[in-house]
């Protein structure tokens, strides 16, 4: 895949041609997910421009969709850029997480000390804004986690 090898001048033909952005690898990959989980912003925002890009595929083993490994990543800008595009901040992973569920827990990770994080890291990700808009997206409604869910992302994460 084009994707996988980061050569944004075949991607953009490829978009532009009406290729199936949509095709999964072996492990249930797209190339927008494959595209999030390498930090790409630069290719991400190459397929969004496409027509047609299902936004809500998820992986096969654990259910993530594209808005699910931005969250992990603490990426605030891709997701963002997925949330305008209309990805869905509802989809569950097979664990009956939301994209917002797994940034909750994240932060929580960075910030506890005993999970080895470094406050003063400077390259920590961006959870809080990553949390904010999906909270945005969703509604205050769904704001926080049941104690099943912190269980359940504590083992995967």
């Amino acid at each position: 895949m084009a994707v996988e090898r980061y050569e944004p001048a075949t991607l953009r033909e490829l978009v532009r041609a009406g290729s199936d952005l949509n095709l999964q690898n072996q492990e249930g990959l797209t190339p927008l997910m494959i595209a999030v989980r390498s930090g790409r912003t630069d290719i991400t925002n190459i397929l969004l421009e496409g027509e047609h890009v299902n936004l809500d595929i998820q992986e096969k083993s654990t259910g993530w969709s594209a808005l699910h490994f931005s969250a992990e990543r603490g990426d605030s800008a891709t997701t963002e850029a997925l949330l305008k595009a209309g990805a869905n901040p509802h989809v569950k992973d097979k664990n009956g997480l939301t994209a917002l569920e797994i940034a909750q827990v994240k932060v929580t990770k960075t910030v506890a000390p005993d999970w080895g994080s470094d406050p003063a890291d400077e390259e920590q990700p961006c959870y809080e804004a990553v949390i904010s808009l999906l909270r945005e997206h969703i509604g205050e409604g769904s704001t926080t986690l049941s104690s099943h869910h912190v269980s359940v992302q504590n083992e995967i994460i």
